[in-house]
């Protein structure tokens, strides 16, 4: 079984009226634990993608709503959710305008979007076993690490 799956592959909010097209494989896969994730997700942490920008079609307009926060990182976050029924769909970082950061739970079939770090794990939930993936407490140096794990991830083989 392969890693990843053949890409294009979509992905879409819960009502259905926002859905998207991922074009290529993403740069990388991983886990974040800070309080925002988990309030966003309703659970232990989220799940983010990073794409590049120019994979993502969307095939047909929507409605979204944006929102603009400070991360605990202190940067600007702008989130898109479906104006519709609130689906957090993706978010984007001023400090990288080529990409997105994709929620991996919109995803039609997600199951390859397995992390390969764990960022902000100092206010992860004592019951989540986060493996042998890198791990950082806090935000992780650059997203040069978030790379590397995610190419060494994919360069070890089958899963």
């Amino acid at each position: 079984m392969s890693r990843l799956p053949r890409f294009p592959v979509e992905g879409r909010c819960l009502c259905g009226a926002a859905s998207y097209v991922l074009a290529a494989s993403p740069l990388a896969v991983y886990a974040c634990h800070c309080r925002d994730c988990q309030r966003f997700a309703s659970g232990p942490y989220a799940i983010g993608i990073i794409v590049n920008r120019k994979d993502m079609v969307f095939p047909q307009p929507a409605a979204l709503a944006s929102t603009q926060r400070r991360g605990d990182s202190g940067r600007i976050v702008r989130q898109f959710a479906c104006a519709q029924c609130g689906t957090r769909l993706w978010h984007e970082a001023d400090h990288a305008p080529d990409t997105i950061i994709l929620r991996a739970g919109t995803l039609d079939e997600p199951g390859w979007a397995r992390p390969a770090v764990h960022s902000w794990t100092r206010s992860r939930l004592p019951w989540v076993d986060l493996g042998d993936e890198p791990q950082f407490a806090g935000a992780v140096p650059s997203r040069d690490v978030l790379y590397d794990a995610w190419r060494a991830w994919l360069d070890a083989g089958e899963t």
